[in-house]
């Protein structure tokens, strides 16, 4: 069996094909991680995405579409994260539009359920039952989440994604140039005050076992 999952998000969308060969393995056929730029500076536009990025986003589906119908893939999962999701209306209506023009159904998921997909996802080949601080760096969010393999015990979620930290504390750049001092300054302090909803034992815990975290 052939199976697909591609996830589109703030910066990049990602594809990736397998076939399952046996209960319990999967061998790649092929995947790709793409810049799009979805939720680039929409902030600037109303909470919407700007027509180029819109329009590069849409490209890059379809191109993973006739793929997909290619290979003959037999299961698809389509998700979308914090991009659409920040768009509230705006964002359900581009996931109609993606199953009209593309034909691929796409399901906008919530910050709970992507933080368990991620979480189990990197867990899944982990051989210890310890406990594990697991940080996922997007472009919109990053998310803190603590457990182990037999289940997540606390989850962080943090308006501290790279693209957004952009887009906030350095609206006047471009997207070759590089933030000054003093809008770094900034970032490090809404980054600080963000992770405060952390508590302290955990962040001790964290700066004593950075050995132990797993960054994608």
């Amino acid at each position: 069996m052939k199976i697909a999952v591609i996830d589109i998000g703030t910066l990049k969308v990602k594809f990736l094909l397998v076939e399952n060969s046996s209960s319990d393995k999967f061998e790649t056929k092929y995947q790709s991680n793409t810049l799009t730029c979805l939720g680039v500076r929409m902030s600037e536009n109303n909470n919407r995405p700007f027509p180029e990025y819109l329009e590069q986003t849409f490209t890059e589906l379809k191109r993973c579409k006739e793929i997909i119908d290619k290979e003959g893939v037999e299961k698809l999962r389509v998700v979308s994260t914090h991009a659409l999701r920040e768009m509230g209306g705006v964002g359900r209506e581009i996931a109609e539009k993606i199953e009209k023009e593309v034909g691929l159904g796409v399901e906008i998921i919530s910050q709970d359920e992507e933080a368990n997909l991620f979480y189990k996802a990197v867990l899944k080949d982990f051989k210890t039952d310890k406990d594990f601080t697991v940080v996922d760096v997007g472009g919109g969010s990053v998310q803190v989440l603590i457990g182990s393999k037999k289940g997540l015990k606390s989850k962080y979620l943090l308006r501290t994604g790279a693209q957004y930290l952009f887009d906030r504390f350095s609206p006047r750049h471009t997207g070759t140039d590089y933030p000054t001092r003093k809008e770094i300054r900034s970032m490090q302090e809404y980054v600080m005050n963000e992770l405060a909803q952390i508590p302290e034992g955990i962040r001790y815990c964290k700066l004593n076992c950075v050995n132990r975290f797993v960054f994608f």
